[in-house]
């Protein structure tokens, strides 16, 4: 497992914990590249947003990053 591995696993592991996401993270993500990543932060999505709203709501929503 490389560090960056442990970096994106240490944030969606705080993620699914219940804790804000930081400016610096959203950057982290954007950045991301490699689709098990991009597979593994949009699984975290889910299951957070499913943690939040069950399985009866569908958000849409945009994000700027400045």
């Amino acid at each position: 497992m490389t560090a960056a591995d442990l970096n994106l696993t240490r944030i969606l592991n705080r993620l699914q914990k219940g804790h804000p996401v930081e400016k610096n993270e959203v950057k982290y993500f954007l950045g991301l590249s490699d689709p098990y990543d991009i597979s593994l932060l949009f699984e975290t999505a889910r299951n957070v947003r499913t943690g939040y709203f069950g399985s009866n709501i569908f958000l849409y929503g945009f994000l700027l990053v400045l």
